[in-house]
């Protein structure tokens, strides 16, 4: 996905596309007789009556999952091919499930009656395995041969009952076990429980994290579901998890022609390598508006390819010679319409999957050519090579040199406006709307120079805003969209200032220095928001508007909080990445969670390393430029930063990202003091605190403000442990004006300011 900003406009397609993976679709692939006759033979699956089994005390064990059948009967519906890859087990037994990392641990807690493992009682399970389980059932417990005479009839779970979206595709999982004939260890598991709600546990061979768990909830498989956990196996837990990827796409060379009423034909040549010995069909993913017409190699041989109705994956059916390493060209060509108008203004209906793209993450080389009217204008990302008006068109030739995720572009009637500034590439906005353009076009210049000098300069060679009718931003190498509202106002309350340095703050995090996963997506979005932040008080020199920033997403946080324990669950971790908002209980979590927590974790961080001797802050600037510098061109996790603060403060805070990263808690603190005159002239100030809301074991680093009469300020830090704390603060040379808990707003936290009695 694109870096983005405050997204209003959320989708989760991509979330459950990834999360959709175990199922086959029943209606997909009419172009292909392959897989025509795939579908037919699935949703038309015949019990085989000389594979059903009496079973007792069989046990099927994944990682985390322990399926104990205890007295039943097995039937395994008739071979695809030769082979079984479905079964139905009726009878006594119980399903166990435990995560395999602590933070997922505690989200199946939120969802299952606090308790960390799940256990159920069987009444009925749907198994779709890929590997030996027919074989090892049968051998255990020969089939019962009463059944072998008895009339077929149709196996009593349908593809129908289990996959019911309007979306449905044939995944990698089912290409891999039945197009392709592979052998894993991927299978699903349906349960219907007696005491429970039905549950799905997955485990996918192909994925980074392969183990899945789903509740319904209900007993109805159209219940609403929710996506409880996403694991790793046990022994991948402290490695970073990569997506098993076959194919990698090194580049796409796009000629791109747009029609006066903006439909949109290519002619897309993508250069690719093969990872794996083993693949047969690559999936690509492209808009679902746009037709695919033909698929040819380099030499003009045509490739076997099928794009179901609505979906938005294009499979390929890959040479027979493709083995690692092998290197080819797919020459694509496809068109449809999915540029729209409305009077001044066009959108595109998607900013990324408008051109053919593999994987989760891939990076390539971009070179792309447009042909348009003339009576429009295009911005690409990257460098414009050469722009040109040949017969009524504007030819107009963009590309980068270096490896990126994400391509995208806009078109319209579009003025422009420029900007050179001292060190910082030329700006240019694409604008309709005309009233805000000096303060954008100042913010991104500045912002920019800003960044650049507190992390390090960038490969750009131009940056290019353009103006799009959303409600949000989007940022590209060189490119940022920015939301028409922006153009349209004149407010100078900060929040403008904030959202342009935030899109432009992607330029560093998100393109500079990538997330590694998606539990890393706080280093795209948290970075760029305090970035941001941090940009507001430089421009503003106004601390009040930017504690107001940071108050307006902490007032947003503890009030969705609060609204979440009432439903019984909780704000996910910041880990959970794009998670967070993924369920019926937690949908719009996602942007509070990793944008704005995440921000304050940097605060708090900041100023945990803030010398209050000298209100310098060399140390946090240190490190996060030296993490831009380091990881600039990579993909970095939140263990490097961590790694890298340790190792310039010297000392282990791992206690600090297990709290405000993996952890939920967010504390509420009362606090009193009492002043006390001595004998000799001094004062001490009796201290207590009241930690609430959060483990015992939490703890936390405060800032103390003493403002005395005199006018004069002095700063001290104490480390809140445990549920109360009481002390006397070092003996004061006069009477405090004011003790004020949580200086600086350093904690996000809730501060009740109590009597001493």
């Amino acid at each position: 996905m694109p870096v983005s900003t405050r997204f209003i406009r959320y989708s989760i397609s991509f979330f459950f596309a990834l999360l959709l993976l175990p199922f086959i679709s029943v209606h997909m692939f009419a172009d292909s007789a392959t897989c025509r006759e795939l579908v037919k033979r699935l949703d038309t699956l015949k019990v085989n009556n000389q594979a059903i089994c009496a079973v007792e005390g069989l046990i099927i064990e994944r990682d985390g999952l322990m399926l104990s059948l205890d007295s039943g009967t097995v039937t395994f519906a008739e071979p695809i091919d030769g082979r079984v890859h479905f079964a139905q087990f009726k009878g006594t037994g119980s399903i166990t499930f435990e995560p395999t990392t602590n933070v997922e641990k505690a989200q199946l807690a939120l969802y299952n009656e606090k308790s960390e493992t799940f256990r159920g009682i069987i009444e009925e399970v749907f198994l779709y395995f890929n590997d030996s389980t027919f074989e090892e059932v049968t051998q255990q417990f020969p089939p019962e041969k009463k059944y072998f005479k008895l009339p077929l009839v149709n196996f009593p779970w349908t593809l129908k009952d289990i996959y019911y979206y309007e979306d449905n595709y044939l995944n990698d999982i089912s290409v891999q076990g039945f197009l392709e004939k592979r052998r894993n260890q991927s299978m699903f598991c349906i349960t219907k429980c007696t005491n429970k709600n039905t549950c799905l546990y997955s485990y996918n061979t192909l994925l980074s994290e392969p183990i899945s768990f789903t509740l319904y909830e209900g007993k109805s498989l159209k219940s609403d579901r929710i996506y409880v956990n996403s694991c790793p196996r046990p022994e991948s837990i402290d490695l970073i998890p990569k997506q098993l990827e076959e194919v990698s796409i090194t580049k796409e060379q796009l000629n791109v022609d747009i029609k006066d009423n903006l439909e949109m034909s290519v002619q897309a040549d993508i250069s690719y390598v093969v990872l794996s010995d083993d693949i047969r069909w690559a999936e690509l993913s492209l808009h679902h508006e746009l037709k695919v017409t033909s698929i040819q190699d380099e030499n003009g041989n045509s490739f076997e390819y099928f794009q179901p109705k609505e979906s938005y994956s294009v499979w390929v059916k890959m040479p027979q010679n493709s083995k690692k390493g092998l290197q080819g060209t797919w020459k694509i060509n496809y068109s449809g319409k999915i540029i729209k108008r409305i009077y001044d203004h066009t959108y595109i209906e998607s900013s990324i999957s408008w051109y053919p793209t593999y994987g989760y993450k891939n990076k390539s080389l971009f070179d792309i050519t447009f042909t348009i009217p003339d009576n429009y204008k295009i911005v690409s990302i990257g460098d414009n090579i050469s722009t040109e008006e040949k017969d009524d068109k504007l030819i107009s030739r963009w590309a980068v040199d270096y490896p990126i995720r994400n391509a995208s572009f806009n078109i319209g009637p579009f003025r422009q406006k420029k900007m050179e500034r001292k060190g910082v590439p030329p700006v240019t906005l694409h604008y309709i709307t005309a009233k805000n353009l000096d303060n954008i076009v100042t913010d991104v210049a500045q912002a920019y120079e800003f960044y650049t000098n507190l992390y390090g300069p960038l490969p750009n060679k131009s940056i290019n805003a353009t103006e799009i009718p959303y409600s949000h931003g989007e940022a590209f190498p060189g490119m940022l969209h920015l939301t028409y509202f922006l153009f349209a106002s004149g407010e100078n309350t900060g929040e403008w200032e904030s959202f342009t340095a935030h899109e432009t703050g992607h330029q560093w995090w998100g393109i500079g220095v990538d997330f590694a996963t998606y539990r890393d997506r706080w280093i795209s979005e948290a970075f760029t928001e305090y970035s941001s932040i941090m940009y507001t008080q430089l421009v503003l020199k106004d601390n009040e508007k930017v504690f107001g920033l940071l108050n307006n997403h902490k007032k947003e946080l503890l009030a969705r909080k609060k609204q979440r324990l009432k439903d019984g669950v909780d704000l996910c971790p910041v880990s959970m990445g794009h998670r967070a908002g993924s369920t019926s209980l937690t949908r719009g979590d996602y942007q509070p969670v990793v944008y704005y927590k995440g921000a304050w974790t940097l605060h708090m961080l900041r100023n945990m390393l803030l010398n209050l001797n000298t209100m310098k802050e060399d140390m946090f600037m240190k490190i996060m430029k030296e993490f831009f510098t380091t990881y600039q061109g990579k993909e970095a996790t939140t263990k490097d930063f961590q790694r890298l603060v340790e190792k310039n403060i010297g000392q282990d805070i791992s206690w600090f990202f297990d709290q405000w990263i993996d952890g939920t808690a967010i504390p509420e603190y009362h606090f009193a003091y009492k002043p006390e005159k001595q004998p000799d002239g001094k004062y001490k100030v009796k201290v207590r605190i009241m930690q609430k809301n959060v483990p015992a074991d939490f703890k936390m680093s405060v800032p103390i403000k003493i403002v005395f009469k005199s006018g004069d300020i002095a700063r001290i830090r104490v480390l809140m442990t445990g549920e109360k704390a009481e002390f006397d603060l070092p003996p004061l040379p006069q009477e405090p004006k004011e003790v004020i808990f949580n200086d600086l707003e350093s904690v996000l936290c809730t501060v009740i300011d109590r009597d001493w009695d």
